[in-house]
């Protein structure tokens, strides 16, 4: 598993749930030092671990500790390059979600060894997307807590929900006016 993903769980957990929860979460996944680096490689497991033990502490299934994950990643101020990234993929929500199929290209043009899951996009109708990851059902969770805030980011209002059979994310355009959307220029950080 790749550093950067086992960084960016640790503090989401400490960011969201403090420092003593932090602790129960690694003990109970037995995942040793919390002293992670960005760039080394970790046990392919730990991530599910990790997560694994937060739905036990948090009393929470861990398909919902995924998305919320996926969420903070766009909405919470202690992550900013990744809501910078993905608001490059275009003006409109509509245009974010045309372009996700190509995030994992994307990321990896940024960070070579860094592999995310390939995603495919089957527009179902007009307004109506629908994304499958088969190579991971934990990557559709956090997708689904990324595209309800990039939702919230662009302002759109959309029905964002399991696809059929639970497997994959579907997600119905509303009103991609709704409300204004978040600030965002491309010459500063923020």
């Amino acid at each position: 598993m790749h550093g950067l993903v086992i960084c960016a769980l640790a503090r989401f957990f400490l960011e969201t749930y403090g420092a003593a929860i932090w602790q129960q979460i690694r003990g109970r996944a037995d995942a040793g030092d919390d002293r992670y680096e960005p760039f080394l490689k970790y046990p392919d497991d730990l991530a599910a671990r990790l997560v694994s033990a937060a739905g036990h502490v948090l009393r929470r299934h861990p398909d919902d500790v995924w998305e919320d994950f996926g969420a903070a990643l766009i909405a919470s101020d202690a992550f900013t390059a990744p809501r910078r990234l993905l608001r490059f993929s275009g003006a409109s929500f509509s245009d974010f979600l045309s372009a996700l199929p190509e995030l994992s290209g994307r990321i990896t043009l940024a960070v070579p060894d860094f592999i995310l899951p390939p995603v495919t996009l089957i527009e179902q109708d007009v307004g109506t997307f629908m994304f499958r990851c088969p190579a991971s059902a934990e990557y559709e969770h956090v997708l689904r807590g990324v595209i309800r805030a990039m939702a919230d980011e662009y302002g759109a209002l959309a029905l964002i929900d399991h696809g059929p059979e639970g497997h994959g994310v579907q997600v119905q355009l509303i009103d991609v006016s709704f409300a204004s959307g978040r600030a965002f220029a491309l010459g500063r950080a923020g």
